[in-house]
Protein backbone atom coordinates (compact mmCIF):
# COMPACT_ATOMS: atom_id res chain seq x y z
CA UNK A 1 0.00 0.00 0.00
CA UNK A 2 2.90 2.21 0.86
CA UNK A 3 4.77 1.79 -2.33
CA UNK A 4 1.45 2.70 -4.30
CA UNK A 5 1.79 5.94 -2.83
CA UNK A 6 5.15 6.61 -3.30
CA UNK A 7 4.60 6.39 -6.63
CA UNK A 8 1.87 7.90 -7.00
CA UNK A 9 3.45 11.01 -5.20
CA UNK A 10 6.61 10.31 -7.64
CA UNK A 11 3.95 11.09 -10.79
CA UNK A 12 2.29 14.17 -8.66
CA UNK A 13 6.01 15.53 -8.88
CA UNK A 14 6.86 14.47 -12.47
CA UNK A 15 3.49 16.31 -13.75
CA UNK A 16 4.24 19.23 -11.95
CA UNK A 17 7.76 19.15 -13.23
CA UNK A 18 6.12 19.24 -16.30
CA UNK A 19 3.80 21.57 -16.16
CA UNK A 20 6.42 24.48 -14.49
CA UNK A 21 8.89 23.65 -17.66
CA UNK A 22 5.80 24.06 -20.01
CA UNK A 23 4.59 27.55 -18.09
CA UNK A 24 8.83 28.61 -18.39
CA UNK A 25 9.12 27.81 -22.00
CA UNK A 26 5.50 29.43 -22.96
CA UNK A 27 6.68 32.99 -20.53
CA UNK A 28 9.91 32.85 -22.31
CA UNK A 29 8.74 32.35 -26.22
CA UNK A 30 5.42 33.19 -26.49
CA UNK A 31 5.39 36.51 -24.15
CA UNK A 32 9.12 37.60 -24.24
CA UNK A 33 9.88 37.30 -20.69
CA UNK A 34 12.92 35.28 -19.78
CA UNK A 35 13.61 36.90 -17.05
CA UNK A 36 10.56 35.46 -15.87
CA UNK A 37 11.36 31.70 -16.91
CA UNK A 38 13.38 31.39 -13.50
CA UNK A 39 10.49 31.68 -11.14
CA UNK A 40 9.47 28.33 -12.97
CA UNK A 41 12.15 26.39 -13.65
CA UNK A 42 14.14 26.47 -10.45
CA UNK A 43 10.88 24.92 -8.29
CA UNK A 44 10.47 22.39 -11.76
CA UNK A 45 14.02 21.45 -10.67
CA UNK A 46 13.25 20.62 -7.21
CA UNK A 47 9.82 18.75 -8.36
CA UNK A 48 12.07 16.76 -10.58
CA UNK A 49 14.64 15.74 -7.67
CA UNK A 50 11.74 14.79 -5.63
CA UNK A 51 10.04 13.24 -8.28
CA UNK A 52 12.83 10.33 -8.87
CA UNK A 53 13.08 10.52 -5.11
CA UNK A 54 9.92 8.89 -4.42
CA UNK A 55 9.71 6.79 -8.01
CA UNK A 56 13.52 4.89 -7.19
CA UNK A 57 12.15 4.11 -3.36
CA UNK A 58 11.72 0.64 -4.00
CA UNK A 59 14.71 0.12 -6.35
CA UNK A 60 16.75 1.70 -3.86
CA UNK A 61 15.45 -0.35 -1.05
CA UNK A 62 16.50 -3.90 -2.99
CA UNK A 63 20.04 -2.54 -3.51
CA UNK A 64 20.03 -1.88 0.25
CA UNK A 65 18.90 -5.35 0.85
CA UNK A 66 21.16 -7.03 -1.38
CA UNK A 67 23.96 -4.81 0.20
CA UNK A 68 23.18 -6.19 3.74
CA UNK A 69 22.88 -10.02 2.55
CA UNK A 70 26.55 -9.80 1.67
Amino acid sequence: MESKKTIFKGYIFLTLWAILIAIGIVLKRVYGMPDLMVFFHLPAAVCLVLAWCFLSKNIRERYQSELLKR
